[in-house]
């Protein structure tokens, strides 16, 4: 074996320690529920939740009491009843306004952000957060409720963990945070859903796409509304989703998903990870 050969074969993570834990994108920063604010600004905060599975609404609600900060209500529901249904539960909710509408069933939980509350999102708030109740019929159901619980630990919290303000006072605190999405061990690539991505690129004005990528995994997340403002001005209409059954894989949502992060650091802010010790998946 010649030496060019055994350096490509070398594990990363061991070059990555042998070196001394090196600094770079490779590392992010981290919110844990350790993390303390100092800064007393004010923030205009919206989180949309997309309840296409409303029945699921009520851990989000649980989270959300565990935390303090002030925080309006953007929800999206797919028809009348469950908008109803919606109202009564969100009826004691008083850390801010509560909105809810009907939308098309298009674009799954990414359109409703983007098309309904796009404008809204961009005129009326500093930092938004993203949430949507998930289910994954082709993914066993275990997998699922231990991914979504993951989720909202990680960026809500839990009984005992306010992570949401954590997170919203770290970004108070540093101006630059445009995302914070979990530290997920998992690593994903673009797969086949690059040639979508290549055409949003364009759109968003992204001159490169990386091969390496770290993106919000089930695209849930925190971001500071100018981060991801190219993002919520890029005039999508419903009819610009892909109809339902969405595949698994290989669409323009799944492209949107990824190129996330790559918004962000095209608008000149930076990629933070939540943390909560011991919630893996």
């Amino acid at each position: 074996m010649n030496a060019a050969t055994s350096a490509v074969d070398r594990d990363p993570l061991a070059e990555f320690i042998r070196h001394g834990r090196p600094a770079g994108p490779w590392l992010p920063s981290l919110i844990t529920p350790a993390t303390t604010s100092r800064s007393k600004a004010k923030l205009k905060v919206a989180l949309h939740v997309h309840a296409y599975y409303p029945e699921m609404v009520d851990c989000v609600l649980s989270a959300l009491r565990t935390n303090t900060s002030p925080i309006d209500i953007l929800v999206s529901v797919v028809n009348e009843h469950d908008r109803e249904t919606l109202e009564l539960k969100f009826a004691g909710y008083d850390r801010g306004s509560v909105d809810i509408r009907v939308v098309p069933n298009k674009g799954r939980d990414l359109g409703p952000f983007l098309t309904a509350f796009g404008e809204q999102i961009l005129n009326n708030y500093d930092i938004v957060g993203h949430f949507h109740t998930k289910r994954s019929p082709h993914t066993q159901p275990e997998f699922v409720k231990i991914w979504v619980d993951f989720l909202l630990v990680h960026l809500l919290g839990d009984d005992s963990i306010p992570m949401a303000d954590r997170i919203l006072g770290a970004m108070a605190d540093n101006k630059q945070i445009g995302i914070v999405f979990p530290d997920d061990p998992n690593i994903s690539t673009w797969g086949p859903n690059l040639i979508h991505a290549k055409e949003l690129a364009k759109k968003l004005g992204i001159d490169e796409l990386p091969n390496s990528i770290i993106f919000p995994l089930g695209s849930m997340f925190w971001a500071r509304v100018d981060a991801i403002a190219p993002l919520l001005s890029i005039g999508l209409t419903w009819d610009d989703y892909p109809l339902e059954p969405v595949p698994a894989d290989g669409t323009m949502l799944h492209a949107m998903e990824r190129i996330i992060p790559l918004v962000v650091l095209k608008t000149g802010y930076t990629i933070v990870l939540s943390h909560v010790p011991g919630v893996v998946r």
